[in-house]
């Protein structure tokens, strides 16, 4: 019997992300010059698991943090693995938002009540499970034991969510 071993990495930092500010599936940022330089100096400090492939959520920040962590793989995008649609709080900060009956509902409610144009946090969650779904599917199908994904914060919590309850 074959053992999988997926390591799940967090996308280095965009100016979205230093800025505060909600970064979804909307935003496809790049990495800014901090996350990039953060990123080689982890690299040079901590040895990246080995691993025989790489995913990386469709994202510019994504791909370009397993590009950087993973220079002699190629990188297979994985559908579905996209950040939380924010819908009309995309790009906006919290302490824009603050005070606003959209804002107070949906922070409130645990995200439970979407705001304008955003998907559903039950929509994400589903969108997320089918991703990794697929990665998995992937490994076992090509019989790849150690794979690296990389993917936004929001994916990860999601997933550790699910697991965590």
């Amino acid at each position: 019997m074959l053992t999988y071993r997926l390591f799940i990495i967090r996308h280095g930092l965009t100016e979205g992300n230093l800025e505060g500010h909600y970064i979804g599936r909307r935003s496809d940022l790049s990495l800014c010059g901090e996350g990039k330089k953060e990123l080689l100096q982890l690299s040079e400090q901590f040895e990246y698991p080995d691993v025989k492939k790489v995913y990386a959520a469709p994202m510019r920040r994504c791909m370009e943090t397993a590009e950087l962590l993973y220079p002699n793989r190629l990188t297979q995008a994985a559908p579905g693995l996209e950040e939380y649609d924010f819908g009309v709080f995309e790009g906006r900060s919290p302490q824009e938002l603050a005070g606003t009956e959209m804002f107070v509902r949906w922070y409130e409610s645990g995200m439970a009540a979407a705001p304008d144009k955003a998907e559903s946090i039950t929509d994400f969650a589903q969108r997320v499970a089918d991703g990794f779904r697929a990665v998995v599917e992937d490994m076992m199908r090509e019989k790849i034991t150690t794979a690296a994904l990389v993917v936004p914060g929001g994916v990860l919590m999601t997933r550790l969510t699910v697991f965590g309850s």
